[in-house]
């Protein structure tokens, strides 16, 4: 997919909506942790990994890489992607703060 699909993306004639899409779908497969119970301010639940480990880490990197590409036409790429790597940290350090709150100054667990 990094050879096939991410070059072409500099195309003009893709739309902005694909690249915004495809990003989302990065921010979407890269989650590597999930809550099997839903609640607001935070949770003492444990933590439920996701499957493909691997293939997360992979499209966290491909996000980051995209979104930090500055040639020429890879700014208006990178510049569309941004929104979906920022709330995706966003997210992670949301979920941080929120469980700190109960957990106090617990590490990460892994």
């Amino acid at each position: 997919m990094r050879n096939a699909i991410v070059p072409r993306l500099n195309d003009s004639r893709v739309p902005e909506r694909i690249i915004k899409h495809f990003a989302e779908v990065l921010r979407k497969a890269s989650i590597l942790y999930h809550y099997d119970v839903k609640s607001n301010g935070g949770t003492l639940a444990p933590a439920i990994s996701e499957s493909l480990e691997r293939m997360r880490y992979w499209a966290l990197n491909l996000l980051i890489t995209s979104a930090s590409r500055s040639d020429d036409g890879d700014a208006r790429v990178a510049g569309l992607v941004l929104p979906s790597l920022i709330s995706r940290f966003e997210g992670s350090l949301r979920h941080f703060l929120d469980d700190s709150e109960l957990r106090g100054q617990m590490p990460f667990p892994r």
